[in-house]
C-alpha cells in the first residue's frame, strides 16, 4: 500500500491501516506499505505495531 499521499496520520488512520493490514492477513496475503510518512513512525511505536512496517515479517 502506497501511503506517499499521505500527509498527515492520527490514531484513527493508525486503526484504519491496522484494519487493512488485518483483513489482509485473515485472507492468507500480505499488506507492505511504502512511503511511509514519518509521523506515522512515532504512532506505530506508541501503540507497539512498529513491527508491522517490517518487509519481512512473516505473512
Amino acid at each position: 500500500m502506497d501511503l506517499s499521499g499521505a500527509t498527515r496520520v492520527d490514531s484513527a488512520g493508525v486503526a484504519l491501516l491496522v484494519e487493512f493490514w488485518r483483513q489482509r492477513e485473515r485472507v492468507g496475503g500480505r499488506l507492505v506499505w511504502t512511503a511511509v510518512p514519518e509521523g506515522l513512525r512515532p504512532l506505530l511505536v506508541l501503540y507497539h505495531l512498529e513491527s508491522l512496517l517490517e518487509p519481512d515479517r512473516p505473512a
